[in-house]
């Protein structure tokens, strides 16, 4: 008769599990954490390393288009002197001082000059069409390409400049980040395995209250207890392959990065020998420019004073315009290494971002 008829309870727990095996430190949170950014941290080096391969393409045809322009410019003046010659050898045809033969040569020489300008014209629109195309411009825009270079360097800091690159490199930040990735999966994988022990500390209060042939009734209580729970998975076989897999990415990711660095150990070093190799064969073409720019002036002076025949001053100045592209060619092909060097160490970007801002 004393009990409540109807009654009202209320019941407030709180339980904290504090787990001593599996889920000790909660890794599935803090693991987890290192997952997420490491996939950030991919995605960022995908896209990058999307954007470098972009930025070689375009450079390849940047310095290819610069050099068929310069082979163009050369080609027609090689038109012009081979003119210049059929007429000088044609009079001379007339006058009877050269031979069918001469004018044959020259013939071919400057047909020769025309195809080898018409395959250079072609292959500029080419090389215009697919620059315009990484562009975003109309396919028919015409531009001419422009390079400099502003400096030769002659000193270099190997060690500093593979730091530099490694520390840019989008693939061996992908690779590090998919081997954190994989080391957190292994740390998940490794606490999946072991058996659940965990001790649950539990408070709570207790209420009643209602109407009783006494009286109102209004009780309250507090309870506490602690308990323990253990579980032991009976089957593991797939946590085993599951833990196999991760250490299988982390031996993929370790190999990758390994590979990574060797290959920037060699690449650094080898375009620094070709940019020394380049400055070095780019000196030897400046001297050969100035002796045949020598020679030429020597024998127009000599022609202006009738002691040289005109056959052979265009033949000089042949010798002069080659040397004059070979000068040419090898300033292109410095300027493409540095390029290449700047696009490795991330420098491009940089530039690219002081532009634009």
């Amino acid at each position: 008769p004393t009990f409540p008829n109807p009654s009202h309870s209320t019941s407030v727990d709180l339980n904290y599990r504090i787990p001593f095996a599996q889920g000790k430190n909660n890794p599935d949170y803090t693991q987890g954490i290192i997952s997420a950014e490491s996939g950030f941290e991919i995605e960022k080096s995908n896209q990058q390393e999307i954007k470098d391969d972009i930025a070689s393409q375009a450079m390849e045809l940047f310095y290819a288009a610069a050099t068929t322009q310069v082979r163009i410019k050369n080609a027609e003046q090689g038109i012009q002197r081979a003119l210049r010659l059929k007429n000088y050898i044609k009079k001379n045809f007339d006058l009877g001082l050269s031979e069918e033969k001469d004018l044959l040569q020259v013939e071919a020489q400057l047909r020769a000059q025309i195809t080898e300008n018409d395959r250079l014209q072609i292959a500029w629109l080419q090389q215009r069409t697919n620059l315009n195309q990484l562009m975003g411009r109309p396919w028919h825009a015409d531009f001419s390409p422009y390079f400099t270079i502003k400096y030769q360097q002659r000193s270099w800091n190997i060690p500093a400049l593979v730091k530099e690159v490694e520390t840019y490199s989008p693939a061996l930040n992908r690779n590090e980040a998919l081997l954190k990735q994989s080391e957190a999966e292994i740390t998940k994988s490794r606490d999946r395995n072991k058996d659940v022990f965990d001790v649950v500390l539990s408070a709570g209060a207790r209420t009643t209250s209602g109407n009783a042939v006494s009286g109102d009734v209004n009780e309250e209580e507090l309870a506490g207890g602690i308990r323990f729970e253990y579980r032991e998975s009976l089957d593991k076989r797939g946590l085993d392959a599951e833990l196999a897999q991760a250490h299988l990415n982390r031996t993929v990711a370790l190999e990758q990065i390994r590979q990574t660095k060797d290959n920037i150990n060699y690449s650094v070093p080898g375009l620094v020998i070709e940019i020394k190799a380049i400055q070095l064969a780019l000196s030897t073409a400046k001297s050969r420019l100035e002796a045949e720019q020598l020679k030429f002036d020597d024998a127009l002076q000599r022609y202006q004073r009738g002691r040289t025949e005109t056959d052979r001053l265009i033949q000089f100045e042949n010798e002069l315009h080659q040397a004059k592209l070979s000068v040419r060619e090898q300033e292109i092909e410095l300027s493409k290494k540095y390029t290449q060097l700047g696009l490795l160490r991330g420098l491009l970007w940089k530039k690219a971002m002081r532009y634009s801002n």
